[in-house]
């Protein structure tokens, strides 16, 4: 079993060219700076660690499900929390980078995959011990199941109690699911729907479909309604405290009051928004950092569009696009609800390569009669794609998206050579120390 498990690894290491080798070094050594840079609880990861510590202690609370359940089992067990959360971060990540492979390797270039667009945006950016990894990749698994059902390997049943126990799951983990994992799930499920009835009607059909998700939208629903309040922050802060012992550093536990990811569960709805809306009065030098967001989500759409693999990428290239813009239109409320728009624009490159993978493969569910799939010019006045051929891929080193706080220097600090070249710097401090 070892040996067949090392040929695939090796045969896949042979199919990659230079620059996707070159992100899987810095994936493989960022995880092991993600490791060390939240190996405790401080100020530094009050948003990283923070987060999966929101719990259940004073009642239910959006995001409180991960948190409640290390709750539980570093109480029973004497395991620290840290190491669970970690433990759990790293299986998400590889279990998100299994899917994506599964799903896009024959029609994206692992370059693309592997770049800061894709899989290694949350290494780069310090925030795969976050839960978007994790919400991502249960996503990737509703589709998994979903494909299950199409190849007669899960019965109906098994599918709805499989796909909304799985939904919600994500949302109680974290409720922008709600906003970028539902709505594709009611398009597939409405698209299996259509190609099973044989006197179609679209508002019928569409009832069903979303019917179909009656508890992940129930979940989503308590989760909008019970968002926290600075009570809910200080029994979840007081609650760890308790466990104290079990921390590697007590850190912030020995406060009075909360700090990060769980002070902000408190936060009323305007202090969100007016985070977001600081960024529109955001300048660097001369640089208007919301066009140069903007300007970014273009880049990423037109790599994303020129990285697709076969031989007539037109019908491809807008079932693509027709997809991010999508996808887009469906997670733009966390543009206004919150400012962190290098993981808004992760977790829509992310879900939208999973579900273009998945109706690739099933391309059976889309109506041939779709005629904007067959357009000349859908793609090329939107967006026509970047080219990757060649010494092109070289490009994608260059190019770098931050969790947040989008400034020059960020953004090349969170490209492959920026956080390698940082990596380099901050051990060489080390060493003259």
């Amino acid at each position: 079993m070892l040996n067949k498990y090392m040929s695939g690894l090796l045969a896949f290491w042979k199919t990659l060219d230079f620059v996707s080798k070159f992100f899987l070094g810095v994936i493989f050594i960022g995880i092991f700076v993600n490791i060390y840079s939240n190996s405790v609880y401080d100020n530094s990861t009050s948003w990283t660690i923070g987060e999966w510590l929101i719990s259940y202690s004073n009642g239910f609370v959006r995001r409180g499900l991960p948190g409640e359940f290390f709750y539980l089992f570093s109480k029973k067990a004497s395991l620290s929390p840290v190491f669970l959360i970690i433990l759990t971060s790293l299986a998400s990540y590889l279990a998100l980078f299994v899917l994506i492979f599964r799903f896009c390797r024959k029609n994206i270039k692992s370059c693309v995959l592997l770049s800061p667009l894709v899989l290694s945006a949350p290494v780069i950016g310090s925030y795969l011990i976050r839960k978007d990894v994790l919400v991502a990749a249960l996503f990737g698994a509703t589709l998994l199941l979903l494909e299950f059902f199409l190849n007669r390997k899960a019965s109906f049943l098994r599918l709805f109690l499989g796909i909304n126990s799985i939904s919600v799951v994500a949302i109680l983990s974290h409720e922008s699911y709600g906003f970028w994992g539902l709505p594709p799930l009611v398009v597939i499920v409405f698209l299996i729907f259509r190609s099973r009835i044989n006197s179609f009607n679209i508002w019928t059909t569409l009832f069903k479909s979303t019917g179909f998700f009656l508890p992940s939208i129930a979940a989503f629903s308590f989760c909008v309604l019970h968002k926290g309040t600075s009570g809910f922050s200080l029994s979840i802060h007081q609650s760890w405290q308790n466990l104290s012992e079990l921390f590697p550093s007590q850190g912030v536990l020995g406060q009075d009051y909360p700090v990060g990811a769980v002070e902000a569960l408190g936060w009323s709805k305007e202090q969100g928004i007016s985070l977001s809306l600081s960024v529109l009065r955001d300048f660097d030098g001369i640089v208007y950092i919301p066009l140069a967001w903007l300007l970014l989500i273009l880049l990423s759409m037109n790599i994303l569009i020129g990285s697709i693999i076969g031989v007539d990428l037109r019908p491809s290239r807008n079932k693509f696009l027709i997809i991010l813009l999508s996808q887009l239109l469906f997670i733009s409320p966390l543009f206004i609800l919150g400012w962190d728009f290098g993981r808004w624009i992760f977790l829509w490159t992310i879900s939208s390569l999973l579900v273009y993978g998945f109706l690739d493969k099933n391309d059976h569910l889309i109506p041939v009669d779709l005629s904007i799939l067959k357009s000349n010019n859908f793609t090329l006045h939107f967006c026509p794609g970047v080219s990757l051929s060649g010494n092109a891929k070289l490009l994608l080193i260059l190019i770098g998206i931050p969790g947040c706080c989008l400034t020059l220097q960020n953004l090349f600090l969170h490209s492959g050579l920026g956080y390698i070249l940082k990596i380099i710097f901050r051990v060489c401090q080390l060493i003259e120390r």
